[in-house]
């Protein structure tokens, strides 16, 4: 456990990253030309980036609780490589990975259009789909697998290890949140139950699938995505929900929305020889209630790794909020 932001801060980490960087863009045949750069230092990760004569290059690494993401991009680029970023080295020890820019995200395009978010959401349901035969290679990368029948089991645990934290604790749970979870997990079962009862197999969910992990690319030319850090192999439909808030929240408009709903059905087209319309649409809100666990399972990973004063005040309780979001009424399946 350490303080990772102050790591990467460092001059000695700074000096072991830039000796690597110039030794695999030189294997590769790059020029640097310019200054490398860090434009941001968080717990979870950093990044460099370096100009060079191909372009500009970005560099990253991961918290340890979710360094496998290098590996996982190295395994991704072998099985589905007109869909992510083929980097131009990792280090799978270390967790570092190498890529080269790609251009604009959907963010850059003012967060998309409705059409824009259809490509993502079909795209990304594509590269879901082209993945479920290769669970054993995807998995060895180190991606935490997490079934929806050991969805329930996994978070009735946490719940208790976190009840037993000292009185204080900013990542633990007040009796009130405790009481209000515990109550509501005959809730998560069923939704648990249900989404498995639809027969969609597991698959990378990215979990945080938002308008700044898609590069736009070019029209003829599938998406490239990226930012796996959160990734886990479960139940593929709960990757819906961020991206299906934050298209909400972009256009103003309620989870209903036509433009919101042919979205959704962008997605689903991809497993619909697995079940029928009414099915997969009727999973999308159960789906949403397992979502949070997972975004929860990520957090843990990260926190699990910085001593808790070396967390923003912010994300301190950012595992157990999303532990108890599901007893709240708006994850009602």
């Amino acid at each position: 456990m350490q303080d990772w932001a102050a790591v990467w801060s460092g001059a000695e980490w700074r000096a072991e990253a830039t000796a690597w960087i110039e030794e695999e863009l030189g294997r590769a045949a790059y020029r640097i030309t310019g200054a490398i750069e860090q434009p941001r230092v968080r717990f979870w990760s950093t990044q460099l980036t370096i100009p060079t004569d191909h372009g500009r290059v970005w560099f990253k690494t991961n918290n340890p609780g979710q360094a496998f993401e290098a590996r996982l991009v190295e395994t991704l680029a072998r099985l589905v490589p007109e869909r992510v970023v083929t980097p131009i080295a990792i280090d799978p020890d270390r967790g570092w990975l190498l890529s080269p820019d790609q251009g604009g995200t959907l963010r850059e395009k003012d967060g998309g259009s409705p059409a824009d978010w259809e490509r993502v959401l079909g795209e990304y349901g594509a590269l879901q789909r082209g993945l479920v035969p290769h669970e054993s290679a995807v998995r060895a990368s180190g991606v935490t697998p997490l079934p929806a029948s050991e969805t329930a089991a996994y978070l009735e645990q946490r719940l208790d290890d976190l009840a037993h934290l000292a009185p204080g604790d900013p990542r633990g749970l007040s009796i009130e949140q405790l009481t209000a979870a515990r109550r509501a997990l005959p809730k998560l079962r069923r939704a648990c139950e249900d989404l498995d009862a639809v027969g969609i197999p597991n698959s990378l969910q990215h979990n945080d699938l938002h308008d700044n992990n898609a590069f736009l690319g070019q029209i003829d030319r599938p998406l490239r995505f990226f930012d796996f850090g959160d990734a886990l192999w479960a139940p593929p439909l709960s990757v819906l929900r961020v991206p299906l808030d934050g298209m909400a929240h972009t256009l103003s408009c309620p989870a209903d929305d036509p433009r919101v709903l042919r979205a959704t059905d962008a997605y689903l087209d991809n497993w619909s020889d697995l079940a029928s319309p009414t099915a997969l649409r009727a999973a999308v809100p159960v789906a949403r209630v397992v979502a949070g666990v997972h975004r929860a399972l990520s957090w843990r990973r990260l926190l699990d790794e910085v001593p808790i004063e070396a967390v923003e005040p912010d994300w301190r309780d950012a595992e157990s909020w999303w532990l108890t979001e599901y007893a709240g009424p708006d994850s009602s399946p």
